[in-house]
């Protein structure tokens, strides 16, 4: 006959087999759905951040603009914006590919350079370059941060100022 310690020992091994199962599988599908939010998120940033400076290129006229982003990507999450043609953000950043030389992107990227996601600004043209005042330009997203767009000499420069901090 089988004693009662062994029963019980193998009732208790199968139960926490069971318990770090569930917990494994529960632990795994959070951090999933934390990674999907967080690449969303990224995703409507860039968009959004593509917007506002394609509507300052639009307006004929000399113009700044304080662009418009959240502090936070998810959970606490800061990540930096970078802005810049696409040749100057590869050379800068190697785990960045499949950018145009000759166009200019608006790139949000979390800290740990783990997970990025990219827009288009403008594609440079010959006739009416577009020159970024540092390139690329990188600030992170708990900053206040202008656009001046310049025109000057049949160019668009567009200086990007760092302002200050934003208390969240």
């Amino acid at each position: 006959m089988v004693s009662t310690i062994v029963v019980h020992l193998v009732g208790f091994t199968t139960l926490m087999i069971i318990l770090f199962m569930v917990i494994g599988y529960v632990g795994i599908n959070t951090y999933m759905l934390i990674a999907e939010n967080e690449e969303e998120n990224l995703e409507k940033i860039v968009n959004s951040l593509a917007l506002q400076l394609r509507y300052i290129l639009k307006i004929k006229t000399n113009f700044s603009l304080t662009l418009r982003y959240p502090l936070e990507v998810i959970y606490g999450r800061q990540y930096n914006i970078l802005i810049g043609s696409g040749e100057a953000i590869m050379n800068r950043y190697s785990f960045i590919r499949e950018l145009d030389n000759n166009t200019i992107y608006v790139i949000a990227v979390d800290l740990s350079n783990y997970m990025y996601r990219s827009a288009i600004i403008a594609v440079n043209s010959t006739s009416k370059p577009l020159l970024l005042s540092e390139d690329p330009k990188i600030f992170g997203s708990g900053t206040v941060t202008v656009v001046e767009k310049i025109i000057y000499n049949n160019c668009i420069y567009l200086n990007i100022i760092v302002k200050g901090v934003r208390i969240g």
